[in-house]
């Protein structure tokens, strides 16, 4: 497989064809994968909570995991690969928070956290909870900014909006009549 050759050249963990593993598994079954071992084990009991309903934003680095209806599918699996492995810094915007952007304590403590990155440049990029699922990616369907500067605030709170706003596209209602929950912004 090229994937495997790639992976093994760039020194990057993969499984490929493991004998048994997709029989044994259900859709929303999580496992823990122990590359220096060996081992892939089956996880019953994640904590996987929601956050408060006034919460602004979630760290993606967050020990807490939380549930795709909570900050979205990319999010989500985010906060989990960040158990294994480091990923940027970064925090997602929750359904409370983009409802009420306009609020200026709102908009400090975005502003804050953004400035707490330490980044001239960030990204701004959706999640949605119908995103990268086994079903259905969405792929390129939702609004993604790079190389945002960090301190220009009025771009930083329209492409929030613009990314918030790609949720109600034309595209993805094509693409899938059924799409269901919130959107939230990574």
């Amino acid at each position: 497989s090229h994937a495997s050759v790639l992976c093994r050249e760039l020194g990057i963990n993969s499984i490929i064809s493991v004998d048994g593993l997709m029989e044994s598994l259900e859709s929303g079954d999580n496992i823990e994968i122990n590359f220096d071992l060996g081992t892939i084990v089956k996880v019953d009991n994640l904590n996987i909570v929601k956050p408060p309903v006034s919460e602004v934003l979630v760290p993606l680095g967050s020990n807490t995991l939380y549930s795709r209806e909570a900050i979205g599918s990319k999010a989500a699996n985010l906060m989990r690969i960040s158990r294994m492995n480091t990923i940027p810094k970064g925090f997602v915007l929750t359904s409370y928070a983009l409802k009420n952007l306009d609020s200026l304590s709102i908009q400090r403590e975005i502003m804050s956290k953004i400035a707490s990155l330490n980044s001239r440049y960030i990204v701004i990029r959706s999640s949605h909870e119908s995103e990268d699922r086994d079903h259905s990616s969405y792929a390129g369907l939702y609004e993604s900014y790079v190389n945002v500067d960090s301190s220009d605030e009025y771009l930083v709170f329209s492409l929030i909006k613009k990314v918030y706003d790609s949720g109600n596209s034309a595209m993805l209602t094509e693409y899938n009549e059924n799409k269901s929950g919130d959107m939230h912004v990574i």
